[in-house]
């Protein structure tokens, strides 16, 4: 919550002309005006209503746009420092606890739908509106670095289009025109506009195939798939600005809900991490499906599901080998310690020959009523066609790839 005339982690942090965060972080935060929370417990009491409720405002800013906004520079230092000058200081009363700074280091974004919904309170500033209320008062002497009315509307997970493009330019572009020498095909089978659900294969602990999958779709069709993910991709410094920036969420069932309800391309890998981490002879056998939750989804949501494979990825890291090493497992929350040559020595992945396609759409939502997410045998059914479909694809790829770090696949000779 920030006001003008009272102490708090935000309000000092906005508030002051060099601003202490942590490097490789930049999450979504939403702020919220003493009135609206003055409101939202008035409405509670009035109504007698009993449960949890998230006092939430709608909207969130990024914490670098916020701090622009505020002409605050920011100070970046990683976290394991921070944390000790702060327990220092805060012996002193000089600074606020160490733990507060998780409040600069993961998005902390939540839903006010059920406080609509039950009490119909709805609260009446936005963030970036209580942001720019607060710089206009509490700095009425000098005048604001922005002037924005409207305010602008930023995604509530992160997403950063312009990110996207900038990389998309640079980094990414060599990965996959020079490094990987991507071939894809398929695309007509990608809708154009409204929701669907990428179901593919995910191999190796560092998630590049899902980001070139990703960079793939935007460069050639506009369109940005959001990914479900495990939590420790957003566990370390940068690689929570890499995947949050290009859209990628928490794995849940209310988050998967969501960007199919906003007509959005979700994309799922349902091997789940374990799935990354197969042994490199036997990569492309795919394994079990988990709990099916991209058949649920697409079957709730009425969307349809849209298959897609990878070959060549696998070659990056090849796992070879794997160590059950404890403090490594709580540290990454990774399932094992991969020995998957060049890495550890070398974390550069070998420049492996990239060929992807996706397959025909599964229209469930044509076959199936929504109903049909609560009946186990028939999301079982789906989901062994879609397996059966992907297998069947990364057989016939591996049949006619040649090289592993050279040569296209040749889809034009006779079919048997």
């Amino acid at each position: 919550m920030l006001s003008a005339a009272g102490p708090g982690f935000f309000n000092d942090l906005f508030g002051s002309h060099l601003g202490l965060v942590l490097a490789g972080y930049d999450p979504s935060v939403q702020l919220l005006a003493p009135d609206d929370l003055a409101g939202a417990v008035c409405a509670v009491v009035e109504q007698e209503a009993v449960g949890v409720y998230n006092v939430a405002p709608d909207g969130v800013i990024p914490l670098r746009t916020a701090l622009r906004w505020s002409r605050t520079w920011p100070l970046m230092f990683p976290r394991f420092l921070q944390r000790m000058a702060r327990k220092f200081g805060a012996v002193l009363g000089l600074t606020h606890p160490a733990d507060q700074l998780d409040y600069v280091r993961y998005n902390w974004t939540v839903a006010n739908d059920k406080l609509k919904r039950d009490l119909g309170f709805v609260p009446q500033r936005t963030t970036p509106g209580v942001l720019l209320d607060f710089l206009a008062q509490r700095y009425a002497r000098r005048p604001l670095s922005v002037d924005i009315e409207p305010p602008p509307t930023f995604d509530d997970f992160g997403l950063d289009r312009q990110y996207i493009t900038s990389h998309g330019r640079t980094d990414w572009r060599y990965l996959h025109d020079v490094h990987w020498r991507i071939e894809a095909r398929g695309h007509e089978h990608v809708p154009a506009t409204g929701r669907a659900v990428l179901t593919g294969m995910h191999r190796g602990f560092m998630p590049l195939d899902g980001l070139m999958t990703m960079h793939h779709l935007f460069r050639e069709t506009g369109r940005i798939p959001r990914f479900l993910v495990h939590p420790t991709l957003f566990k370390f410094a940068f690689h929570f600005n890499l995947f949050t920036k290009t859209g990628c969420m928490l794995a849940s069932t209310e988050n998967a809900d969501r960007v199919l309800q906003d007509n959005e391309l979700l994309g799922f890998y349902p091997e789940g991490i374990r799935g990354a981490f197969t042994h490199y002879r036997d990569a492309y056998k795919l394994r079990k499906f988990g709990r099916d939750e991209f058949v649920k989804s697409a079957l709730r949501n009425r969307a349809p599901i849209v298959p897609f494979v990878t070959v060549g990825n696998a070659e990056i890291f090849p796992i070879l080998a794997k160590i059950n090493w404890g403090w490594w497992k709580r540290l990454t929350l990774w399932p094992a310690f991969p020995i998957a040559p060049p890495f550890p020595f070398l974390p550069i992945p070998l420049p492996s020959k990239w060929h992807i396609q996706f397959l025909p759409p599964i229209h469930v939502e044509r076959e199936y009523p929504p109903e049909a997410a609560d009946d186990l045998e028939t999301v079982r059914k789906i989901s062994r066609q879609v397996r059966d479909c992907m297998q069947e694809a990364v057989d016939d790829m591996r049949r006619r790839r040649r090289w592993i770090f050279f040569g296209s696949i040749n889809y034009d000779e006779t079919e048997d």
